[in-house]
C-alpha cells in the first residue's frame, strides 16, 4: 500500500482501491501459504521421523518371516509332506493341511516362527485350523 493511504485511511479513487485491496490480499495469501508450509512441514517431519523408526522395524519382521517360510519350507520338504504354504499377510502364513498331518505340521510351524531370530523377548506364535482363513484366525 502506498504510505498516503494508510496515513489517510481512505481510498483516493479506483486504482488506489485496486492496489490497496491487491496488497491485503497478497499479504493475507502469503501468510496462508505460509501457515500451510509450515504445517505441511510439522506433518512431513512427525511422518518421516515415525516411518524412520517403522522402517527398520517392518524390514526386520519381513526377514524374520522370510526366515520362518524358508525353514517351514525346508521342514515340510525334508519330510515329504503334503502339506504347502499358500500365503503370508503381513505377519501370518496361511498353509494348506494335508490329511492327518495337522499335527506334524503345527510342530514345525511353531518351532520354525519361534526360533526365526535370537531376540531379548520371545517371539510369540499362535496357530489356529479351519476349513478357511476365516475359521482358523485366533
Amino acid at each position: 500500500m502506498k504510505k498516503r493511504l494508510a496515513r489517510k485511511g481512505a481510498h483516493r479513487g479506483p486504482k488506489d482501491r485496486l492496489e490497496a485491496h491487491a496488497a491485503f490480499r497478497c499479504a493475507r495469501l502469503t501468510v496462508s501459504a505460509f501457515s500451510s508450509a509450515l504445517a505441511a512441514a510439522e506433518k512431513s517431519s512427525a511422518g518421516a521421523e515415525r516411518q524412520a523408526i517403522n522402517a527398520p522395524l517392518q524390514g526386520s519382521a519381513a526377514d524374520i518371516i522370510k526366515r520362518a517360510m524358508l525353514g517351514i519350507d525346508a521342514d515340510i520338504r525334508s519330510r515329504d509332506l503334503g502339506s504347502r504354504m499358500l500365503l503370508q499377510v503381513h505377519d501370518e502364513l496361511v498353509l494348506e493341511v494335508a490329511a492327518g498331518e495337522l499335527d506334524v505340521l503345527t510342530e514345525i510351524v511353531r518351532s520354525r516362527m519361534a526360533g526365526a531370530a535370537e531376540l531379548s523377548v520371545p517371539l510369540d506364535v499362535q496357530l489356529g485350523s479351519g476349513p478357511n482363513w476365516d475359521a482358523a484366525a485366533h
